[in-house]
């Protein structure tokens, strides 16, 4: 087996390992976070896309794992297109999402009083929509 026949098998291993664990654990988080919570909070609404863009990102890693694993992909250019721009996407989404996190926990914890008008639900949407339409509409 060569380095990069490795290389890719370690990979299609990684991924799996995250795909097996994070199905369910994202899925169960994001059925919490609806449940327990119920949007009341601009945080529950940020950690909700969080883990819905973690979700979709482990979504898209089974067709990773099947060409690393097989070295042959057979889905054809789009699904290709599709599933990279859902991992890229999603990958950047995530960051971007932990982010949000923590500069709504900044305000929360810096300025209480002054932001409590910017902290809210609705502003909480607002900034998920524009986030997942700016990732959706940007090139790769």
């Amino acid at each position: 087996m060569s380095s990069a026949e490795e290389g890719n098998m370690a990979y299609a291993v990684i991924f799996g390992c995250i795909v097996v664990l994070g199905l369910p654990l994202n899925a169960a988080s994001l059925w919490i976070l609806i449940q327990r919570h119920r949007l009341k909070s601009p945080s529950a609404v940020i950690m909700i896309n969080l883990a819905l863009a973690d979700l979709l990102l482990v979504l898209s890693l089974p067709m990773r794992v099947y060409y690393y694993a097989t070295g042959i992909w057979s889905l054809g250019v789009f699904a290709c297109i599709c599933i990279s721009s859902l991992f890229t996407n999603n990958i950047r989404a995530s960051a971007i999402f932990i982010t949000v996190i923590g500069v709504d926990r900044l305000l929360a914890v810096v300025f209480p009083l002054s932001s409590r008008h910017l902290r809210n639900t609705t502003n909480s949407w607002r900034a998920c929509g524009l986030i997942w339409i700016s990732l959706v509409a940007s090139p790769q």
